[in-house]
């Protein structure tokens, strides 16, 4: 039963690393080990049981001992290559662990006598149970900064995962620009402005979701990308629509210094790059806020993605309040954090 009763086990700790609460980690813990600590138990205890069984003269102890523990040692030698390389690619996690725990019956059953084969047909039976839709890998790399993955969402769009993979960083989808997650709410700088904005540089592109959805509602907008990573700017041009956009031009250099370096001001820079379970200090400063502020087109504004991080709030608080001393009129707009210099009135 290990392996179904697993996937609602680990989401729960997948969703406590996601969200970074200590408490909700350490509790996951405790139910991995209560889902595994009974099987290996007993597997452990099944081969001083099978010496106890063997034996008929205690002088045979050595050898007997040591022939179960190699054949043993075989067994596992086998069985570790097998499942990772074989098995697990071909049927599954899920199906794996079955069929292990078949063949551990199958064996058993021979030894108990045959009343007990009904044990290895039950536990085979179970093969037939599907395992759950999961993430489907298009492609993964490993750049001179991350391991770089695009998955299928199983409803034809793709995802972006870095490193752990335990948040999305950017979502495509084949039909809409549009996610119905947080990168929608960068559309809604432009109608609050007094003028509609000519450039825009998005600190933070990843995948390109937010060039591109301006590249369909904005198309007026000429957009500068600025991504630490030179491969994600080439998985965002092939898995990413990033190049629907003609006037979004992608950039691989780190954010603060390319502000640093860079004369050209902006009419709206937008922050993106606050994704857990990273956030790059130097861009969480008085002085890069400052930063912004100069490169900023008189009577224009800026935005920063805004996350709630139950395990590190002061971080957050430390961001949130050196933008708005930096940045003058601070507006909070569904989730995200817009700060204003110029806002058309309401």
């Amino acid at each position: 039963m290990t392996p179904f009763a697993a996937r609602p086990a680990l989401r729960w700790a997948a969703n406590g690393l996601d969200a970074l609460s200590a408490g909700v980690v350490v509790g996951s813990f405790f139910a991995a080990l209560a889902l595994f600590a009974l099987p290996i138990t007993a597997l452990g205890a099944a081969a001083p049981y099978l010496v106890r069984l063997s034996l008929d003269h205690v002088d045979e102890a050595g050898r007997v001992a040591g022939r179960l523990y190699a054949l043993s040692t075989a067994g596992s030698l086998a069985g570790t290559f097998l499942a990772a390389l074989v098995a697990i690619p071909w049927i599954g996690t899920q199906r794996t662990l079955v069929t292990t725990a078949a063949l551990v019956g199958l064996g058993a059953a021979l030894l108990a006598g045959r009343m007990w084969m009904v044990v290895p047909v039950v536990l085979a039976t179970l093969l037939a149970v599907p395992p759950p839709e999961i993430k489907r890998s298009l492609f993964e790399t490993e750049s001179e900064y991350q391991y770089i993955r695009v998955v299928d969402d199983g409803r034809g769009g793709r995802e972006l995962e870095l490193n752990e993979g335990v948040v999305s960083h950017s979502a495509w989808r084949p039909d809409t620009v549009l996610t119905g997650r947080y990168w929608d709410l960068f559309l809604l700088f432009p109608p609050l402005l007094w003028d509609p904005p000519r450039s825009m540089l998005v600190i933070g592109s990843a995948g390109g979701t937010i060039g591109r959805a301006y590249g369909r509602f904005y198309p007026q907008v000429a957009i500068d990308g600025v991504e630490i990573d030179p491969e994600l700017n080439q998985v965002a041009r092939r898995w990413f629509g990033a190049g629907d956009n003609p006037n979004m031009r992608l950039i691989a250099a780190d954010g603060r210094p390319f502000l640093e370096q860079t004369g050209k001001r902006y009419d709206l820079i937008v922050v993106d790059a606050y994704r857990q379970p990273y956030i790059p200090f130097y861009l969480a400063t008085a002085e890069f806020f400052r930063l912004v502020r100069e490169h900023l087109a008189a009577g224009w504004c800026s935005g920063a993605e805004r996350r709630h991080h139950a395990a590190r709030p002061a971080a957050v608080a430390v961001g949130r309040n050196d933008a708005a001393d930096r940045l003058p009129a601070g507006l909070a707009l569904a989730g995200a954090a817009l700060q204003r210099r110029s806002l058309r009135p309401t």
